[in-house]
């Protein structure tokens, strides 16, 4: 990475998805350590998902200087999380025909709770021909 530092445009941010699901432990912890050590010398930012694995956490949280901004997904207003899912929903179903209702969407919104899971499942479902988004621009 320090190799292609100074070629990396300003603003990257690197996500890793799931590292719960990684099976060689060793490895996840080794991966951590890395970032850990190096990330603060790199104009990049780290975004990294899990369930949270007791030897995750400890990493985490553990990190000897390095101070990592933590969220829990719980822990978000749900105001906050239902209006990113609606904002999905309305995009996800601007094709449909017969075209949704604003009270329709509003129900979905609210039996997906926090869960983005249950929105994009629900829509693959209702509208089978719908990719999903791929980028926010």
């Amino acid at each position: 990475m320090k190799a292609v530092q100074n070629n990396m445009p300003p603003g990257v941010v690197i996500v890793i998805d799931a590292l719960d699901e990684c099976e060689n432990g060793s490895l996840v912890e080794l991966l951590l350590q890395t970032l850990f050590k190096s990330a603060f010398q790199l104009q990049v930012k780290f975004f990294v998902t899990s369930r949270p694995e007791p030897s995750i956490q400890r990493k985490m949280l553990g990190t000897n200087g390095y101070n990592p901004s933590v969220f829990h997904l719980h822990d978000i207003e749900q105001s906050l999380v239902q209006a990113d899912i609606q904002i999905y929903l309305v995009d996800m179903f601007a094709n449909i025909n017969p075209p949704f209702i604003n009270e329709e969407i509003f129900q979905l919104t609210k039996l997906a709770g926090k869960l983005f899971v249950y929105a994009s499942t629900a829509a693959q479902y209702i509208n089978p021909g719908v990719q999903n988004l791929t980028s926010l621009y």
